[in-house]
């Protein structure tokens, strides 16, 4: 017994570089495997248990092309965003508005990179109190030409849809949430974001000073 601990405690150098090695890969292969998901993917880190998954985006929409060929339905989707000259806008309801018959009610607001906010794109002129869960969606500007739709992420990383409504935020105008490490050089998994301050109960603010969750 004496002999096979012995030759357990000279082999200790041994495992221990073995067990170094193979985190070092385990390691390696993740960030790997990050640097392919940060594309279309958003991380949801879990603060009460560590780790976290990684999300997939709804949908990644870039400057139109300049084929004419566009599917209607396409063009249907957009009617909440839209981009001209350069840059990306997105439509705010204003329901108190006096417009000509007919006339929109609301405006065209400038997008910036890291604004994060919550639309109903069918319903653009729907009062907030007067819209269902499913209506309700959630995107973000996370490159100067990109704008996605990233409501499955938000729902389970900062706001619910129930929330939303709530704080009349739907189409409004203003800015819900921001992004954060868009260049995913910083610590983490890349892109991370919080709600903005006002809209969170000082209690629930995270202890960096960033807004909480929803």
């Amino acid at each position: 017994l004496r002999q096979v601990e012995a030759i357990y405690e000279q082999d200790a150098p041994n495992r221990i570089a073995a067990a170094e090695e193979a985190e070092a890969q385990r390691l390696e292969q993740e960030e790997v495997e990050d640097d392919e998901k940060r594309h279309d993917h958003l991380w949801s880190p879990d603060h009460k248990n560590g780790g976290g998954k990684w999300i997939p985006m709804n949908a990644i929409y870039n400057p139109p092309s300049s084929d004419s060929n566009k599917e209607e339905e396409e063009e249907e989707e957009l009617k909440h965003i839209k981009y001209e000259r350069g840059r990306w806008e997105r439509w705010a309801k204003n329901l108190k508005t006096k417009t000509k018959k007919g006339g929109p009610k609301g405006s065209w607001v400038l997008i910036k990179v890291g604004d994060g906010w919550s639309s109903a794109p069918l319903k653009l002129e729907t009062p907030n109190e007067n819209l269902a869960d499913s209506d309700i969606r959630f995107y973000g500007c996370i490159a100067k030409h990109q704008v996605i739709d990233c409501t499955d992420w938000v729902v389970n990383t900062l706001v619910t849809k129930s929330s939303a409504r709530a704080l009349g935020v739907v189409d409004n105008g203003r800015v819900l949430f921001t992004f954060g490490n868009l260049n995913g050089k910083e610590e983490g998994k890349g892109v991370d974001g919080w709600v903005l301050d006002k809209y969170v109960p000082e209690e629930e603010r995270e202890e960096d000073g960033g807004g909480g969750g929803l």
